[in-house]
């Protein structure tokens, strides 16, 4: 039967949800999937508060947190809280975000209205210079910001001017229109009232006289500025009143009447007004998001200047926020400007004044800040007490409820939890009891064994006669804790588990049907219809696990690829050093043994050669530190060299000066007189002569190579043969190096150890009084350098790239005059 539920009904059964059949409660979650708006992963338009106004934003839903509730994703977020997380969104993120990001703009799911109203298919059209978008820079770009369009580049490019003045070219994909609710509004009553003066005009062209029409082409300016200089009906215009043709009684023009329009504009204009009832005007405003919004930012202002009336719904909760969310934010304003102006006019005869006005800005901020809080708690508290959905719904039940005078009087028993399902049992259903029996048996079962197999006499014993030993007894034979601990064992055994590798033998030696059908199968694909005999199987033998060399090249055939065109990944080139071992590893030992020198009781000659050693390192270490002290130090010739260099510059200008004087007595001697005929003769024949002088000496050394040309052989012989002696004490040098072992592996060259000897004085004839010398962690570390284990490294140290300047403060500077001072005043 269908049943008509009331508000209280509804709230009693909402009380008792636990004793609803499942029937009903599948009813609810059919009517909640129904009353979700939009399906997550849909996109939507939300409003948004930004800078005293509402404007449409687009998103997509995430999630349903309640049923009244809806999170969305902005897909333009304006503000830096608003920028979906990337991290959240691929798991990754927790609450709070660590990013400072955005999991969900929570609001109201009824706030929500489709995504076609924000008309994005037609773009292109909307977007004419001077509309206000919404654009972000580049495409990896996170927050959108507010701009004006100046100009279209193309179909596909604007370029736009934010607040700062600078222009940006934009694509189509990153600029969206402003969708301004507040500008919606405002163009639906412009809309009204231009219907009216359309119509009120179309009256006016009809009337009989040219004033109407004139009136109309002016569209009320003329009227306006004839009002202002005291205009009177029924008087004319122009030379002799010209402006009237017929008589009209002279009348004053009132204050509230339009020029030239009469009562009949008055009686449209109420007409007007009447035709749009008020009843469906409401409905229509509370169909959609835009009229509740309009509805409530559209309040008169002695209303919003008084106390806020208590809202009656989350719904109405969330508008009044929104409401003073706006005029805070203006309140603030004006706190900022009155503090401003009271700083700025402090100490003049007009302070008071400010004064006054920069406190009742404060109480103003201060009283809209308590409002605001007590909604928001408000909303806080009627979400906690609201349940899974509204109470004004129609439920239709084809079926009777149990013990439905019950439920509406508010006595109703406690039902039986739902057991319809394996989950429903094993939530609904207490076996705590068998839980608790099956741990009793499984405690015996670990000290016992199996507890089924044994008899009562095998688990327990009665003890009838006590006795006094038993105890002492025990206390003596008590073990250690350790071993006790040791001791426990459960006697039930060890789960046996199948080993991977071994496959089942066969015990009965019969092979099974299923098997023999197989190999059948297999023999009459090769053609052989013989019955094969079964054979013993083999052992598998547990192969040793491969090795993967990725220096090493593998022998097997490689297959063609199918894709052949493409190039093959080619494995990298080993060097050849690879698999040769270090010649310093093969020939130097690990420990080398020290000198006889060395020993703590050594022989004389020994021990004065190790010293020798030592003193010839140290004298090498001397030189060059000389050679060094040398080359840095400030020669004494260069401090001659100024007064050297000036003696040289003056005899050089002197020389100069006397060559000039030589060369121009030269010139002025020497004529300019053409050579002979016999003159130019003489020099050819000169000429001449030194080139067959030349030639003859050329081949007198020729003929004389010619008969020293064994002695030439003989020379270039032994020349190869010292070439070849060297080339071969190069390579024994070499090998010799390898064998020691690389001086300089990498950057650095290996150290050189101190020789560890001790002087003559300070021999000891016993090891009692013998002095260490050296390290054998050293030794050690030393031996891989010089073997080439490892490489050579010295210790980098911070160095700053530019050297600190030293600057000397005027306080410092004047510390001599300010004790001065001080000393001075002190003395008076």
């Amino acid at each position: 039967m269908d049943i008509e539920l009331s508000k209280q009904d509804i709230e009693l059964l909402l009380e008792q949800k636990d004793s609803l059949t499942p029937e009903l409660l599948h009813l609810i979650e059919e009517y909640q999937r129904l009353k979700q708006p939009f399906p997550i992963g849909e996109k939507c338009a939300i409003p948004f508060a930004w800078k005293h106004d509402l404007v449409l934003l687009p998103a997509i839903v995430a999630d349903y947190p309640s049923t009244q509730d809806i999170s969305v994703m902005l897909l333009t977020p304006i503000t830096p809280e608003t920028v979906p997380c990337e991290s959240y969104l691929a798991g990754q993120c927790q609450e709070p975000c660590k990013f400072h990001r955005s999991h969900g703009y929570v609001l109201p799911a009824e706030y929500t209205v489709s995504y076609e109203v924000l008309e994005l298919d037609s773009l292109a059209d909307q977007l004419q210079n001077g509309t206000h978008v919404w654009y972000k820079k580049k495409d990896n770009g996170e927050v959108w910001k507010e701009a004006q369009v100046i100009q279209s580049m193309s179909d596909s490019s604007w370029r736009v001017m934010n607040d700062t003045g600078k222009p940006y070219l934009v694509e189509l994909g990153n600029i969206m229109p402003i969708k301004n609710l507040n500008e919606k509004e405002d163009k639906e009553d412009e809309e009204v009232e231009n219907d009216e003066e359309i119509k009120n005009n179309e009256e006016i062209e009809k009337a009989p006289n040219s004033w109407g029409a004139w009136q109309a082409h002016t569209t009320g300016f003329a009227a306006k500025m004839m009002k202002k200089m005291g205009y009177k009906e029924g008087k004319g215009l122009g030379i002799d009143e010209q402006g009237r043709v017929d008589f009209v009684q002279e009348t004053a023009y009132a204050q509230d009447r339009r020029l030239g329009l009469g009562h009949t504009a008055e009686k449209k204009k109420n007409k007007r007004k009447k035709k749009a009832p008020e009843e469906k005007k409401e409905e229509k405003e509370e169909d959609t998001i835009f009229g509740y919004v309009n509805s409530i930012l559209a309040q008169e202002k002695s209303q919003q200047e008084g106390a806020a009336p208590k809202p009656t719904s989350i719904r109405e909760a969330y508008g009044v926020i929104a409401k003073l969310q706006s005029e805070l934010d203006k309140a603030l304003a004006n706190w900022n400007h009155a503090r401003t102006a009271y700083m700025r006019n402090k100490g003049t005869a007009s302070e008071g004044q400010f004064l006054e006005k920069f406190k009742n800005a404060a109480n103003r901020a201060k009283s809209l800040q308590r409002e605001m809080d007590d909604l928001q708690r408000y909303v806080k508290q009627t979400k906690e007490k609201q349940d899974i959905f509204p109470p004004f719904i129609r439920f239709k039940v084809m079926m009777t409820l149990p013990e439905t005078d019950n439920i509406m009087s508010g006595a109703v028993k406690k039902a039986q939890p739902s057991r319809k399902g394996k989950k429903a049992w094993r939530k609904n259903v207490d076996i705590s009891d068998v839980i608790e029996g099956q741990e009793e048996l499984r405690a015996i079962e670990r000290i016992v064994g199996h507890s089924g197999e044994l008899k009562d006499e095998e688990l327990f014993t009665i003890d009838t006669m006590g006795d006094s030993g038993i105890k002492r007894q025990l206390a003596k034979d008590k073990p250690l804790k350790v071993d006790e601990i040791l001791q426990q064992r459960s006697a039930v055994p060890a789960v046996k588990t199948k080993n991977p590798f071994k496959k089942p033998e066969m015990t009965d030696k019969v092979v099974s049907r299923h098997e023999s059908d197989h190999i059948q199968k297999m023999l009459k694909r090769k053609g052989n219809d013989n019955t094969v005999t079964q054979q013993k199987k083999k052992k598998k033998v547990d192969e040793p696990k491969k090795t993967y060399d990725l220096w090493g090249e593998d022998n097997k055939e490689e297959e063609k690829p199918v894709n052949d065109y493409l190039p093959r990944k080619q494995k990298p080139k080993a060097p050849q050093t690879l698999s040769q071992k270090p010649a310093a590893l093969v020939h130097m030992p690990a420990i080398e043994t020290p000198h006889a020198g060395a020993s703590y009781n050594p022989e004389a000659e020994a021990h004065q050669q190790l010293i020798a050693e030592a003193v010839k390192a140290e004298e090498r270490k001397a030189e060059i530190i000389a050679k060094l002290q040398e080359q840095l130090s400030y020669r004494e010739e260069l401090k001659l060299l100024a007064s050297e260099e000036a003696q040289t510059m003056e005899e050089e200008d002197e020389d100069l000066e006397d060559k000039e004087g030589d060369d121009q007595e030269t010139k002025k001697r020497k004529a300019a007189a053409r050579k002979t005929r016999r003159e130019r003769n003489k020099e050819a024949r000169l000429a001449n002569e030194a080139m067959l002088r030349k030639q003859k000496l050329h081949e007198k050394s020729i003929r004389q190579q010619i008969d020293k040309l064994r002695e030439i052989e003989a020379e270039i012989e032994k020349k190869e043969e010292e070439l070849e002696t060297l080339a071969e004490k190069k390579e024994e040098r070499k090998s010799e190096e390898e064998k020691k072992g690389h001086k300089k592996l990498g950057k650095y060259q290996v150290p050189e150890l101190p020789i560890d000897v001790q002087l003559t004085d300070e021999l000891c004839a016993t090891l009692r009084q013998l002095k260490p010398e050296g390290s054998v962690f050293k030794d050690r570390f030393h031996s891989l350098l010089k073997r080439n284990v490892i490489e050579t490294r010295v210790p980098v140290t911070p160095s700053r790239r530019y050297a600190l300047k030293e600057y000397e403060k005027r306080s410092y500077k004047k510390f001599d005059q300010n004790e001065e001072l001080k000393k001075k005043q002190g003395r008076k």
